[in-house]
């Protein structure tokens, strides 16, 4: 079976950390990293992967790392940081020029799940600033349908942890619950990329992805260590204002 082979943007965070994971699995895929910083690729695959250390809005760079890929995932993202951006829209749009400068044809990027067509919901009010960079990127990518071959796929509240069971797949809607978790979104990007069918069922399409992830398995995450941070607090100044109260 011939070799794909696949550069991820975005690979320094714990979306693109699990599709790195889980594409080095694979015999068939060669990955490529290219990120602004190398070090903070899981050491753990730092041996099964090539790094090219770059700035994804650097146009030069870019264009030199596309050189003889075939498939790209894009996991780009702000973290923690939610101030205005144009780094997703404005890094989506350098990573077309170089799939065009070199006639790769395959993109999946992650975006949110409130910009799928169905979504009752525009997401939380703290993070329209990234959801506005999402729009832009969205309204590129419906731009490029011609000569790019592209999927969104669409996530609700992100888990870092392994493949479930339960994962649920739905072209234009959200499938099931308001979770998904990192295995998941990598297992079913990798996937797609190695299977032609599931290629032509979702390109040119924004998917939803949906796991169930329950109370017992966010704790472990890093936004259940913040949430009992937080009832641990609340439940404290409780205590306190009743033991004050009685005395």
């Amino acid at each position: 079976m011939a070799t794909t082979k696949l550069i991820v943007f975005g690979g320094t965070g714990k979306c693109g950390a699990a599709v790195i994971r889980r594409a080095v699995q694979q015999k068939t895929i060669e990955v490529t990293v290219y990120a602004r910083r190398p070090e903070r690729i899981p050491s753990d695959v730092k041996g099964e992967i090539h790094v090219i250390k770059g700035d994804v809005l650097d146009t030069h760079k870019v264009e030199n790392a596309m050189k003889g890929q075939d498939v790209v995932i894009s996991c780009l993202g702000k973290g923690l940081n939610l101030r205005p951006t144009t780094l997703i829209s404005e890094g989506t749009k350098n990573i077309v020029r170089a799939m065009r400068k070199h006639q790769v044809k395959r993109l999946i990027v992650v975006s949110i799940a409130s910009r799928l067509p169905t979504s009752k919901s525009t997401g939380p009010w703290i993070l329209k600033d990234i959801a506005a960079d999402h729009d832009r990127m969205l309204e590129y990518l419906n731009t490029c349908k011609e000569d790019i071959e592209w999927c969104g796929l669409m996530v609700p509240e992100i888990f870092d942890l392994p493949i479930t069971k339960t994962c649920q797949v739905a072209v234009g809607k959200r499938p099931g619950p308001v979770t998904v978790t990192t295995g998941d979104m990598a297992d079913f990007m990798v996937k797609t990329i190695q299977n032609e069918g599931d290629w032509e069922t979702y390109k040119n399409n924004l998917v939803g992805l949906s796991s169930t992830v329950t109370f017992s398995q966010v704790i472990h995450t890093s936004q259940g260590k913040v949430l009992l941070a937080v009832l641990t607090t609340m439940f404290a100044i409780l205590a306190y204002g009743i033991s004050t109260y009685w005395k």
